[in-house]
């Protein structure tokens, strides 16, 4: 997964690179980052984002559950000289102490969280925001559940890939949940030694369902987008970025 975080070309584990300049440059200018702010990228993966924010001087921490991601963020701040306070471990649980004027969550992390650790997630960035502070985030939009097939598919990897870096077998099933508008991502990866399947559940929104899931935990969206670049939002649009304060 960290190999495919720092493809520039691909965009399965974070979005391809291009797009992630455009997004850094909007946030930095849309928040106004500089040397006085406080930030938190929760999920922050290898530090992609992180690494920019503190370029600008500011107060960065970034918390994300993978050892290697954040094994490979603090050796790249070393090597930048950059001061960012990296945490390793799963964001739901850990006791944020500290009051920031961003919260970031990118790349619609969001929807893979079941209702209640939704919920949990909500009630922990209330209490980090300070007075002023802002929750980014993006999620998927019911334009995007419309768009998505059923499916099936079997892929062979001779030398590794991204859920294994043995060779294997990847059987992918597609599911929908028209009910509940979520999308189930099946993967049954079959090695030599044994097999494994991961199960990951998106749910995607309206953005009107979002704004009141929201609401309900405290958080008022002040702005919306087509994503977190600032791209102007549509109905088409497949995904809905949200700028929310308390």
């Amino acid at each position: 997964m960290l190999k495919t975080h720092l493809n520039p070309d691909i965009d399965r584990a974070s979005r391809k690179m291009k797009f992630i300049k455009k997004s850094v440059e909007w946030i930095i200018r849309e928040f106004n980052i500089d040397a006085d702010s406080r930030i938190i990228d929760l999920g922050c993966g290898p530090g992609i984002y992180t690494t920019e924010f503190a370029k600008t001087g500011a107060a960065v921490t970034g918390i994300d559950l993978s050892e290697n991601s954040i094994a490979y963020a603090v050796k790249k701040a070393e090597q930048d000289n950059l001061k960012i306070n990296y945490i390793n471990a799963n964001y739901l649980e850990h006791v944020v102490d500290e009051k920031y004027n961003l919260v970031t969550l990118i790349f619609c992390d969001y929807c893979a969280l079941s209702p209640d650790q939704r919920k949990v997630l909500l009630c922990k960035i209330y209490s980090a925001l300070d007075a002023e502070g802002y929750f980014v985030f993006d999620v998927l939009s019911d334009r995007h559940f419309a768009d998505k097939n059923e499916s099936s598919a079997c892929y062979y990897f001779d030398s590794g890939g991204f859920w294994s870096a043995n060779k294997h077998f990847v059987f992918e099933n597609i599911l929908k949940y028209d009910r509940e508008r979520v999308i189930l991502e099946k993967d049954t990866v079959i090695e030599e030694t044994g097999q494994f399947t991961i199960f990951n559940y998106l749910q995607c929104f309206t953005l009107e369902e979002i704004k009141q899931e929201l609401a309900d935990n405290g958080l008022k969206v002040v702005e919306y987008f087509s994503d977190v670049s600032g791209t102007a939002y549509t109905t088409d649009s497949r995904e809905i970025a949200l700028v929310a304060r308390r």
